[in-house]
């Protein structure tokens, strides 16, 4: 009896051992030498040139090898090797003896290649045919990275510098007839384009344009010399986005490396009362370097800034508020940011950068501007919107007369200058303006800006603004701050005391009239002499913004 069971154990073993190897036998004829499903080998990509110098407007190609160019897999098992598990797949029959990927046939994959630019207002490139075809845009340097992909197989790169010559510039000495000289010495203007005298590099005015470039994964993006010297302004598009206009783009530079972030800051390195008054709403720190050194101011220039936020249940587009942040952690309010709600963002414009954090004010309401008064609406709307403020904590004082000091200063908010926007005073334009006075900085503006020009080199700040003169100040603030034209809303009309409006207001009155802004009393009298009071200031202003979008 033992020595049967002796017998059945050593049968039942040596069947086992005969079911293994014809296992592995039929393992072994399944296609050896391909990887797993998870790294089926080293791709090795080469470019034939590593370094290349092309001209504006030219191209050059360079060969571009890979091994392997192809590769067979089986596509039923996702190209695993049986008996390996791929995916949600098994690749063995039930019995674990059998390959389910047995019989089927074997697809040819080839190598993908793709390639980018570090720069594409130096270089473009383009991949056809085991050949890559470098373009020359702008004068400066680039890379070119050359990416193959082989399904499974670990991906490579080739990278090919790029110098871009300017034009004419073929190693010799610019003499040449590429060279741009010939019989014709050229204008002026051919000679300030660097035309006429052998390939200085320099691009004219006509063949600039505006410039789009995105932030990479980490905020931020690098803009080239070449790419600077053919730009008019530059978009930065993302997460935040910022046109930076011409002039600030000359106040920048282009002789080195620009480089635009626009980060997120934890909201916990703000002031407690600052963190209260923000809560979790977006902190932007917004920087600009060239050539490593920070650019802060950008006057004459200006920024649009546009930061995304999606507005709180309980939140209104009217309260949103934006603040500037100091390096101090001061915050000061931008008075010209808006709401955009069909942007879904924080919009507005200044000339200089920093951090900027979102917040949400309280409606603001006075006790002597009822609902009922004629100009409530404009009040309440500059008084949220951070440009005018209360006579006290709760009054307004609709009816009281307004400076000039304070005229400019409400301008000055319409403008957006406000904190670091506002020039330090060491010198006053006006003998009657002492640069320690609360209101000099807003007159300095006023005056660079050509709005105030006084008399007698005096500004007389403290002396009630006149109706005519606020119109010839708004009138220069639209044609030269603003640059816009107001549209003719009203016909135009003869007021019963024309003959008492000055000769320097009076296209500036009619302005005014035809737009909607200002208008007669019931007698059709426009009273140019009489001071503007507060409430009649702030309807003036807060149509006038919209009008100006």
């Amino acid at each position: 009896m033992r020595k049967n069971w002796r017998k059945g154990f050593c049968l039942a073993a040596f069947v086992l051992l005969l079911l293994t190897v014809c296992a592995i036998t039929a393992w072994g004829d399944y296609e050896p030498g391909v990887g797993s499903n998870i790294d089926r080998g080293d791709l090795e990509l080469t470019a034939d040139e590593t370094d290349v110098t092309v001209g504006v407007d030219e191209s050059v190609t360079v060969a571009i090898d890979a091994e392997p160019w192809e590769d067979e897999q089986l596509p039923g098992c996702e190209m695993a090797e049986c008996p390996e598990t791929c995916g949600e797949k098994d690749c063995l029959t039930e019995d674990g003896l059998n390959c389910k990927c047995a019989g089927m046939d074997w697809e040819t994959y080839e190598t993908e290649i793709t390639v980018s630019s570090s720069d594409p207002g130096v270089a473009t490139a383009s991949y056809n045919d085991q050949e890559v075809e470098i373009k020359g845009v702008g004068e400066g340097t680039a890379t070119i990275t050359v990416t193959g992909t082989l399904r499974e197989w670990k991906k490579d790169r080739a990278q090919i510098a790029v110098t871009v010559a300017s034009e004419g510039d073929d190693g010799d000495d610019g003499s040449g007839d590429d060279s741009g000289s010939g019989d014709d010495p050229g204008s002026e203007d051919d000679h300030d384009s660097n035309h006429g005298g052998g390939g200085g590099g320099g691009s004219s005015d006509t063949e600039k344009e505006a410039l789009t470039v995105s932030y990479n994964e980490s905020g931020s993006v690098t803009i080239s010399t070449a790419s600077l010297k053919k730009a008019t302004e530059i978009k930065v598009t993302g997460t935040v986005e910022l046109v930076l206009d011409a002039d600030a783009v000359k106040a920048i530079g282009v002789e080195k490396e620009l480089v635009v972030s626009a980060l997120r800051v934890d909201n916990k390195t703000l002031s407690a009362d600052l963190q209260q008054e923000i809560g979790n709403r977006p902190v932007i720190d917004i920087n600009i370097t060239s050539g490593g050194q920070a650019v802060t101011e950008l006057s004459p220039g200006k920024v649009q800034i546009s930061i995304p936020y999606t507005l709180g249940a309980e939140e209104k587009a009217e309260q949103i508020i934006l603040y500037y942040i100091d390096a101090d952690g001061k915050a000061t309010e931008v008075s010209s940011a808006h709401y955009d709600a069909a942007a879904k963002a924080v919009v507005f414009t200044t000339n200089h950068l920093s951090r900027y954090a979102i917040g949400y004010k309280v409606p603001v309401s006075f006790t002597d501007v009822p609902d009922t008064h004629w100009a409530a609406s404009y009040i309440l709307d500059l008084a949220n919107k951070g440009i005018v403020g209360g006579k006290t904590a709760t009054t307004f004082a609709p009816n009281d007369t307004i400076t000039r000091a304070e005229f400019v200063k409400i301008l000055a908010g319409v403008a957006g200058v406000s904190g670091t926007d506002v020039p330090a005073v060491t010198v006053s334009t006006f003998s009657d303006v002492v640069p320690d006075a609360w209101y000099a900085p807003y007159v300095a503006w006023a005056g660079e800006a050509g709005i105030a020009k006084g008399a007698e080199g005096k500004f007389d700040p403290n002396a009630r603004i006149s109706r005519q003169d606020l119109a010839t100040m708004l009138a220069r603030y639209i044609q030269d701050v603003a640059q816009k034209t107001l549209p003719e809303k009203n016909a135009a009309v003869t007021f019963t005391d024309d003959a008492a409006i000055g000769a320097y207001a009076k296209d500036a009155v009619g302005m005014m009239q035809k737009a909607g802004i200002i208008g007669g009393n019931e007698t059709g009298a426009f009273l140019p002499a009489h001071p503007a009071t507060r409430a009649e200031v702030a309807k003036m202003i807060s149509v006038l913004m919209g009008l100006l979008g």
